[in-house]
Formats: C-alpha cells, sequence, structure tokens
C-alpha cells in the first residue's frame, strides 16, 4: 500500500460512514432517522455531514502526514507502515493525495445515497431474523404502529421511509391484502 492507496481507503471509509449513517445503522444513524427530517432538511444534513467528515478526515491525515499539529501538540513529522514493515507514507506524503482525494472531486451526494439505500436493501433481507413484526395495511392504507400505537398512511414520507415509522423510529413489516392500498 502506497501513500495514495492509504488516502483513498479513508474515503471509502468515510463515505461508507456516511452511507451506513443515512441507511439509519447505528446510533447516530438512528438519531438521524428520529428526526423525521423532510427531503429538503436530508439533502442539507447529507451536506453538512459531508462537510464536516472530509474537514475530519483531511485533518487527521495532514495531522498523520506531518503537515498539521493534532490537537494542541506540536507538529510532527510520523511515518507510517503496514504490519509487514513496509513504508506506507514518508512524511509529507499524504498531504498531496488527501487534498486531491478530499477536496479535488467533491462528493456526490446521489452516489452516497445510493450506497445508502443499497445497505437498506441488504439490512431488509435479515429482517426476519432480527424479529421485526409485520403488520396489516388497511384498505386506507393505514397502519398502526406496534411499538408506538400511533396510526400513520405508509404513502406519507414524513411518517414511513419504506422500513420504519419516522415518529418512533420502529422497524415494520407491512403486510398488504389483495384489497390493500
Amino acid at each position: 500500500m502506497n501513500a495514495k492507496e492509504f488516502v483513498a481507503s479513508w474515503k471509502e471509509q468515510r463515505d461508507d460512514y456516511l452511507a451506513s449513517l443515512f441507511a439509519g445503522s447505528g446510533l447516530a444513524g438512528k438519531q438521524l432517522m428520529e428526526l423525521g427530517l423532510s427531503d429538503t432538511q436530508t439533502e442539507q444534513i447529507w451536506r453538512l455531514m459531508d462537510t464536516v467528515t472530509t474537514d475530519t478526515m483531511y485533518s487527521l491525515l495532514l495531522g498523520l502526514d506531518g503537515s498539521a499539529a493534532i490537537g494542541n501538540s506540536e507538529q510532527q513529522a510520523f511515518k507510517i507502515y503496514d504490519e509487514d514493515g513496509n513504508l506506507v507514507s514518508d512524511c509529507g506524503d499524504l498531504e498531496t493525495e488527501a487534498y486531491e482525494c478530499f477536496h479535488g472531486t467533491p462528493a456526490s451526494i446521489p452516489v452516497l445515497q445510493e450506497r445508502s439505500l443499497a445497505l437498506l436493501r441488504q439490512s431488509r433481507k435479515d429482517w426476519n431474523i432480527q424479529g421485526v413484526p409485520t403488520v396489516s395495511v388497511g384498505d386506507d392504507g393505514i397502519v398502526r404502529c406496534h411499538h408506538c400505537g400511533k396510526s400513520f398512511h405508509i404513502g406519507s414520507a414524513h411518517s414511513w421511509d419504506g422500513q420504519r415509522h419516522r415518529s418512533c423510529g420502529a422497524y415494520l413489516h407491512l403486510s398488504v391484502s389483495s384489497s390493500g392500498a
């Protein structure tokens, strides 16, 4: 692995984190889902999180590179080796790669959203194993959440994200009768 591959791996890690966050994975993802944001607000949060994670990763890499101080410590030069003892980065190797990778090409929000949807689809395969309850959809498209007891319409993006009730965050399998919506 060289400096370019090292930086690209961190970018991939960042992109995976953002995708899992918006798929509702982990504590932060669950908290985000509980906000019940509109599409416009979700887009704003995507852009905010992209900026925050880009700045964080870029600063981390510059600190490891010796191109910036880490926290309040003195700026120091570091060398990074892989587990086989091969030099990955000598001081100054990461700065250019990090800038190009994190700032040279803006993040593609639609690409990250597609990754997020892929994670959601994958998680749905495991729902029965996780004990997600099945609830019946009424002929009028109304469902009563087993968790909080509130009723909502499955066509409402404000109330239903396709896998969970936005008000309380409970996952639900929907059972639609042949005469149901």
